[in-house]
């Protein structure tokens, strides 16, 4: 029964374009379960998809759930916190949606990587790759257009114009680089 939920929580991620796969050994499994606890993998599969559907407030989710909201409440704001859960909007109102694993809940969980943990990235990311080639549609393509790009559309910015646009912003995220932190 363990196993079950987060069966069913790898399949709710892999029908994101990103995919995440099974793994020959349960790699993904294990993977899962060192970033959602069994109750915390029951709301992450009920959760809508970050930019795939509407995300939703915590009352239609504990109801579709069969639950109260106080109950599933505290697990969301504790998942998103630790960057497994998308939460938008203020407080009295707030959305939730599960993340992709790339780009999304990988990058968001960079203080949880372990040598253990690094290990399991390895193994899913090879099983990712491995379905990106079996698939006939591309993640990204580009396409040309027959102009050039004008270099002066891009510039290095100077230390002190990056310092004023951060004080200027009215929030910053500063965190560890996962792929960093991974190696």
């Amino acid at each position: 029964m363990d196993n079950e939920i987060y069966e069913k929580l790898r399949a709710s991620l892999d029908r994101f374009p990103t995919s995440f796969p099974k793994t020959e050994d349960g790699t993904e499994i294990r993977l899962l379960k060192k970033l959602f606890s069994p109750e915390e993998a029951e709301i992450a599969v009920e959760l809508p998809l970050m930019q795939l559907e509407d995300l939703e407030t915590v009352q239609i989710i504990a109801d579709r759930m069969g639950k109260r909201a106080d109950e599933a409440e505290p697990l969301l704001h504790a998942m998103s916190k630790r960057g497994v859960v998308y939460v938008t909007g203020p407080e009295e109102s707030r959305t939730f949606a599960l993340l992709p694993f790339v780009p999304g809940i990988y990058e968001c969980t960079s203080d949880l990587i372990d040598k253990e943990f690094a290990q399991y990235l390895q193994l899913v990311f090879s099983a990712m790759g491995n379905e990106r080639k079996k698939s006939d549609t591309p993640l990204g393509r580009w396409i040309p257009i027959g102009e050039s790009l004008d270099s002066t559309e891009s510039s290095i910015h100077p230390y002190n114009d990056v310092i004023k646009a951060i004080e200027a912003s009215s929030s910053v995220c500063v965190m560890p680089c996962a792929c960093r932190v991974e190696a």
